[in-house]
């Protein structure tokens, strides 16, 4: 059972005007443990085992890798970095930028190996 706390040694980061605090204590082990370069793996095992060492400061949610925090706060924030060079339209995530792109440009990149057909976006 996981009893110990865990120190997170981590400057929070600013995104839009918004602190980003990473929790500073998690239960997980059964002693002490800073993250450094030296246990690395032992952060990498917390993705592994549900430990989420950031936590949303607008919100309950709470994240295992800082990255997944980044791209969260875009929510709350409206942060919108990608935008189509075509119509100028802005969007939070790069995966909804390149799928509007491709209905932009009528590309079809992805095609059936068994019949030939091609596709917008790797669904089908």
């Amino acid at each position: 059972k996981f009893k110990t706390e865990i120190e997170v040694k981590e400057e929070p980061i600013m995104i839009q005007d918004v602190e980003i605090n990473p929790k500073e204590e998690i239960e997980i082990y059964d002693e002490p443990i800073s993250f450094t370069e030296e246990n690395y793996h032992l952060k990498n095992e917390l993705t592994h085992t549900g430990g989420k060492l950031y936590q949303c400061s607008q919100c309950d949610e709470a994240f295992s890798r800082k990255s997944d925090l980044i791209k969260h706060m875009r929510m709350h924030t409206g942060v919108k970095p990608f935008q189509c060079n075509q119509c100028t339209k802005d969007f939070s995530w790069k995966s909804h930028h390149i799928n509007h792109y491709i209905t932009q440009t009528g590309e079809k990149p992805y095609q059936c190996s068994q019949c030939g057909l091609v596709y917008p976006q790797n669904r089908h």
